[in-house]
This record gives C-alpha cells, sequence and structure tokens, in this order.
C-alpha cells in the first residue's frame, strides 16, 4: 500500500505521464482497483464513519451545485480527492510511516538532481531535449531534471513536475509528514535547504514556519549557511549572476506600490475581489462550470481579469458552496499551532495552499488528506507505538 501511495502522490502528477499517457487517470484507475480487490478479501477495513461521512459531504455539495448548473460533470470535479480518502482509510499508519520513507529518499534524490543540473547549466551546459506540459508551455530535459524555466544560463528546476513551485509544494508536503511523524530532523532540513534550489518564494515562507517547528542544531545550520554563503558566490562570479538577480533576488525589493515586487498575488486578489463585486451570484455558485473544468480557455474567452491561484479564486471560480471544503482546511491547518510548536510546519503548509488551492487535483488531494488526518489524529503515543511495531 505505501508504494501505491508513493505513486499516487508523487509519480502520476509528473508531466511525463500526461505527454506519453495522457494523464493520471490510467495509472490512478490502476490503484482504485488495487484498492478494490483491498476491500473486497477483507485485506484492510475502513472506518466508515471518518471516511464515507467527509466523501458524502463532498460529493452532495458538488451533486447540488451540477443540479444548479445542469452540468454532470460537476460531480466529477473532486474525484481524486474521492480517491486520495479511500486510499488514505486503507492505509495503516505503519504504510504511512513507510511512505514517509520512500518519498523521502525520492525527494532527496530529485533535489541532488536538480541541484546537479543546475551547475551544469550554469557552466555552460544545455538541454538534451523538450516536451509540451499539459498547458502547452515547454518542458526542458536535462539529465538530473526537468524545468519550464530555462534562461540559457540558469534554471529554475523542477524535479519531475511541471513546474519549481510544484516542485517546492511536494518538497514541503513530504517535509510536512516528516514532522508529524517525528522523522529524522538534519534529514528534513537537508531536504528543505536543497529545495531552495527552486527560488521559491513560498519554499522561503514554508521554511520560516518551519523553523518555529522544528529548529535545526547550531552546528548543522552553521553548516548550512556556509554552503549556501558558497552557492551565492559561485553565482556571483557566473555570468548567470544578474538573471539570477532578475529572477530571484529582485523578487524581495519593495516596489512602488509597497508590495514586494515577487509578490503577484495581491493583483490577483483585487482581481477576485472586482469580480465578486460585479457579479451577484458569484459568491454562492461561481463564474462557471467552465472555470474549473477549463479554467484558462475560459478565463481568456470571457474577457474577465486573470485571477490566477489566490486565496479568493476558488470562491470566485466554485462559489461559497464548493470552496467550502477549501476554505475549512485551509483554517483547521492555519489553527493547528494551537496543538504545540511542532504543528507550525503544519501551518506552513496551509500557507502554501493560499496560493495553491488545488485540494481536487491529482497528488495535491492526497497530500493534503494525509496531512490533515495527522493533524487532527496523531499523538505522540501513537509516533511511539509505532516507531517499536506495536
Amino acid at each position: 500500500m505505501k508504494y501505491a501511495i508513493f505513486c499516487s502522490s508523487l509519480i502520476f502528477i509528473s508531466p511525463v505521464f500526461a505527454y506519453f499517457l495522457g494523464g493520471a487517470k490510467l495509472p490512478a484507475l490502476f490503484v482504485a482497483l488495487l484498492m478494490l480487490v483491498y476491500f473486497a478479501f477483507g485485506l484492510r477495513k475502513i472506518n466508515p464513519v471518518k471516511t464515507l461521512l467527509p466523501l458524502g459531504l463532498v460529493f452532495t455539495l458538488f451533486s447540488v451545485t451540477a443540479i444548479y448548473w445542469q452540468d454532470i460533470r460537476v460531480v466529477g470535479v473532486p474525484v481524486y480527492f474521492y480517491f486520495a480518502l479511500l486510499l488514505c482509510a486503507l492505509a495503516t499508519d505503519k504504510d504511512i510511516d513507510g511512505f514517509i520513507d520512500i518519498a523521502s529518499v525520492f525527494m532527496l534524490v530529485l533535489c541532488v538532481g536538480a541541484v546537479v543540473s543546475t551547475v551544469y547549466v550554469v557552466l555552460g551546459g544545455g538541454s538534451l531535449a523538450s516536451f509540451p506540459n499539459p498547458d502547452g508551455r515547454i518542458n526542458h530535459i536535462f539529465f538530473g531534471t526537468l524545468t519550464n524555466s530555462y534562461w540559457g544560463v540558469l534554471i529554475r528546476p523542477s524535479g519531475i513536475y511541471d513546474e519549481p513551485g510544484a516542485f517546492s509544494f511536494f518538497i514541503c508536503a513530504v517535509a510536512t509528514l516528516r514532522r508529524l511523524f517525528e522523522k529524522d530532523s538534519n534529514v528534513t532540513w537537508t531536504l528543505l535547504a536543497l529545495g531552495l534550489v527552486t527560488m521559491s518564494l513560498a519554499h522561503i515562507v514554508f521554511m520560516i514556519f518551519y523553523f518555529f517547528s522544528d529548529r535545526p542544531k547550531f552546528k548543522y545550520l552553521l553548516a548550512m549557511v556556509g554552503v549556501l554563503s558558497v552557492t551565492f558566490l559561485f553565482l556571483m562570479k557566473s555570468q548567470a549572476f544578474e538573471l539570477f538577480q532578475q529572477v530571484f533576488l529582485n523578487r524581495f525589493e519593495i516596489g512602488g506600490d509597497g508590495l514586494l515586487k515577487g509578490d503577484n498575488r495581491t493583483d490577483y486578489m483585487l482581481s477576485a475581489i472586482d469580480i465578486l463585486k460585479s457579479y451577484n451570484n458569484v459568491v454562492f455558485w461561481g463564474l462557471s462550470p467552465e472555470s474549473y473544468l477549463n479554467g484558462a480557455e475560459f478565463m481568456n474567452s470571457s474577457g474577465l481579469p486573470e485571477i490566477g491561484s489566490n486565496p479568493l479564486g476558488s470562491l470566485v471560480r466554485m462559489g461559497a458552496i464548493l470552496s467550502s471544503v477549501y476554505y475549512f482546511i485551509l483554517l483547521l491547518l492555519l489553527s493547528s499551532f494551537v496543538r504545540g510548536k511542532k504543528y507550525f510546519a503544519v501551518v506552513g503548509f496551509g500557507m502554501l495552499l493560499l496560493q495553491r488551492d488545488y485540494i481536487y487535483v491529482v497528488s495535491y488531494s492526497l497530500f493534503v488528506v494525509l496531512i490533515v488526518r495527522y493533524t487532527i489524529a496523531h499523538s505522540r503515543m501513537d509516533i511511539k507505538r509505532l516507531r517499536h511495531g506495536v
């Protein structure tokens, strides 16, 4: 089961599957059949209240909305969320613990490949080949990473994913689960430090919250600062430094409007507020099913301003009825710090969801369900029992 969770959370979302298999539907169907075998032969049991209740609630919300819009496709929008709920229900704590170990090694390998590939490009190396992402952007292939952010002498690596931000998100998601399961701190910090190669502002925000959850030992912190300093000096001496300033460092400058130059979410939020003010029914029912079934095409043809991914994006596209699940999850994650300092990592993950409201997307759904599950139910005694195989 741990390998099914691993593939469903970190592999199927890769654009490689979209390019060669048309997306994650076929491999996800295989895992669904595996879950059916486990359930049919009594190999695993599920808690009907903890599983069927949230599944039924989400199904009801989407069914009501489908009736309102007279569009049956709406019912299928959260299919990966249903999938995640059932897969997590069949998985034991031991399965999840094993998955976290596998995911940690996998992400460390991806991070090392990303760092090596970035150095290779800075030193003058080029891409091996390219192929289109599902959204049409070109994904360049290097021997250790993919990326859609390639400027000749610099890249923002994306691992096996469609963009650097997605790579950073999954690194942080694995780090969050590692903290909930109280895994080795040095490994987690190594993973997060290597993840800085994505040059993601959200990654830095998560690391700040994670620092309050799990402060690294002074020696390790000193070593990390030393490595980052050497890396910065290496970039300063390279022809890529000017581009590095434009792509990353300049995003920390304060613009004339008083906002960070790297902040594009505020403009999206203001556009979302304008739409909510202009259309009365949007608050309850959203713009249209097309806005989340075929988002890019709908926004381009509607003449409405771009709203990207921002905290109000879900409300505009889906309306209060459907987005209530997203906002409930956000509230639960962002308020979890009251449980203790360990949960600041969970708050950091919630901050990531503020700008990536993809709770119904393959892989994202599974990480959201897992982190919510162990934010609510996991205790120190559970972890100790797990460590001793009880």
